[in-house]
């Protein structure tokens, strides 16, 4: 199933085809659990690999130029989901990756990208992503294959994203090598001014 874009400008509808082109060059493609996959990779050059958040935000964005890079993205990185805790790479059951790196840092454990799991949103976004897949394709196999994987994603909010348990998604960092920003400005000065925690009740009276 693949969405058709009409309209009265021409220009406009130069630039919609032309993009839609322009996304075979991000594409990866991988073999995860015996299946064959394509999906978008987060930008060239430096960001030609896994990534969660970027990769899921860009196949939702073209999911109505068809399914195949939404299907890819859902599927790759449930193959990829955090199993366990790991201090080094930030993985936690159920956590979606940040990214996937192989170089020789990587290789010899000096840097904690194989994968690397600091992410406060890429989890939400998967699940967000999977539940736009079944609305436009209505894939009722592909959705139930990944239930398992659903369910861990919405365990690891409760448990190890909603930190202090007031209904929202915190981050904190465990790695010496990772990112202390794990948002959307992920740089190191991503986030110019830390605002200090809220002591709660129990703090209050020790």
């Amino acid at each position: 199933m693949v969405g058709r874009f009409s309209s009265d400008s021409n220009l406009f509808e130069q630039v919609v085809e032309q993009t839609l082109t322009d996304l075979v060059a991000l594409r990866l493609e991988a073999e995860m659990n015996g299946q064959r996959v394509a999906l978008p990779a987060a930008g060239l050059p430096w960001f030609l690999t896994f990534f969660g958040r970027d990769t899921l935000i860009t196949a939702y964005q073209t999911l109505l130029g068809g399914p195949r890079l939404t299907k890819g993205a859902l599927v790759a990185l449930a193959g990829l989901q955090g199993r366990k805790v790991d201090d080094f790479t930030d993985e936690e059951p159920g956590k979606i990756l940040h990214e996937v790196r192989n170089g020789e840092l990587t290789r010899t454990g000096q840097r904690p990208y194989g994968p690397y799991y600091g992410t406060a949103d890429a989890t939400q976004l998967w699940l967000i992503l999977l539940s736009e897949y079944w609305r436009f394709t209505h894939d009722d196999e592909l959705v139930r294959s990944l239930r398992p994987n659903a369910l861990a994603a919405l365990e690891w909010i409760d448990r190890y994203g909603d930190r202090d348990g007031d209904g929202y998604v915190e981050y904190l960092t465990r790695s010496p090598e990772g990112l202390g920003n794990q948002c959307w400005r992920d740089s190191w000065d991503g986030v110019r001014f830390l605002r200090r925690p809220v002591a709660g009740p129990a703090d209050r009276h020790m």
